[in-house]
């Protein structure tokens, strides 16, 4: 497998409640330098602090890298 495999996207993933606020606030201002770049991203914020779920890798991240993954 070649090592050059690139994301067709970033996703930024946090919680609303995190107990260290430079995350949600560095979450949402780079998704704004994402965006004004014009780079693919999914931003997620969920209810809860920093913990994410223990279904996330299966229903969440596996998926999110199976679309956005190009292997060449």
């Amino acid at each position: 497998m070649s090592k050059n495999v690139k994301l067709k996207a970033i996703k930024l993933e946090y919680g609303k409640t995190d107990m260290y606020p430079w995350i949600p606030n560095g979450c949402e201002a780079m998704a704004k330098v994402l965006k004004k770049n014009k780079i693919n991203y999914e931003l997620n914020s969920f209810d809860g602090g920093h913990e994410i779920s223990p279904n996330a890798a299966s229903e969440d991240f596996i998926p999110f890298f199976v679309k956005n993954l190009v292997v060449k």
